[in-house]
């Protein structure tokens, strides 16, 4: 939070450095060698979406074709000891980290960034507690058990309910009607919920309960940032930009 207050390049860094692990927790999912060829053109064009906040257009559509059309010659000068099914994983994922990862920095780069970001992160939070207590002590139905056999509907309800409450907590310092911040408050649950929901329908096609470590008891970056990964750059794409 002191990182967040700071912004500037210390959150960059902090940002750059959470991208970094969560993309080795997705190529470990696919048991993806570490610093081999594939592993690095992934991090370097992962981070490449963190500079053009600087002005910089390495993460320009002809940039995004040049990596594209280097990563397709892969198998072809690996003699495919890299195969296309690894270089997809690891095209979706740096798509996926990049656009969510850097969403946290350009939503913080706005006029009212932090005040902005705090709502982001205060919804989002509010939306996973509430699902999870709720839902625990309450929840009957499944939401979605083939995806995630321990959501429920009452859990998904009331973690909604909760990124409502607290978007329209936040209204008045963002100088926006309650009304507003009740429909973007919807939204933020819904999409949390979401990204909830995608993750553990990746970690559940590799045969995984976690995808990392690094948090001891709670799992790895992509674990703990699910839902983040999809309220920024929803919020900051549609409604920022």
């Amino acid at each position: 939070m002191a990182v967040l207050a700071l912004g500037g390049i210390w959150y960059a860094l902090l940002l750059m450095a959470l991208a970094v692990f969560a993309f080795d927790e997705w190529t470990r999912l696919r048991r993806i060698p570490r610093w081999n060829v594939l592993y690095i053109l992934g991090i370097f064009f992962l981070l490449s979406f963190f500079v053009k906040v600087d002005g910089s257009r390495l993460d320009s559509p002809a940039f995004f074709a040049l990596f594209v059309w280097g990563l397709l010659a892969l198998p072809v000068l690996t003699k495919n000891r890299i195969n296309v099914e690894d270089i997809a994983h690891v095209l979706l994922g740096v798509a996926y980290l990049g656009f969510g990862f850097s969403a946290f920095l350009l939503t913080r780069g706005l006029e009212e960034g932090l005040l902005i970001s705090l709502w982001l992160l205060f919804a989002t939070w509010a939306n996973d507690t509430m699902a999870f207590f709720i839902g625990r002590q309450w929840g009957h139905k499944k939401l979605w058990p083939a995806i995630s056999p321990n959501k429920t509907v009452a859990g998904a309800l009331a973690g909604v309910l909760a990124a409502v409450l607290v978007s329209i907590v936040f209204s008045p310092y963002l100088s926006a009607s309650w009304l507003k911040m009740a429909a973007l408050g919807l939204l933020i649950g819904l999409a949390g919920q979401l990204g909830d929901l995608m993750e553990s329908a990746v970690k559940r096609s590799f045969h995984v309960k976690d995808a990392g470590w690094i948090f001891p008891g709670h799992g790895g970056v992509l674990d703990r940032f699910d839902s983040l990964l999809v309220v920024f750059p929803v919020i900051f794409y549609l409604f920022l930009s």
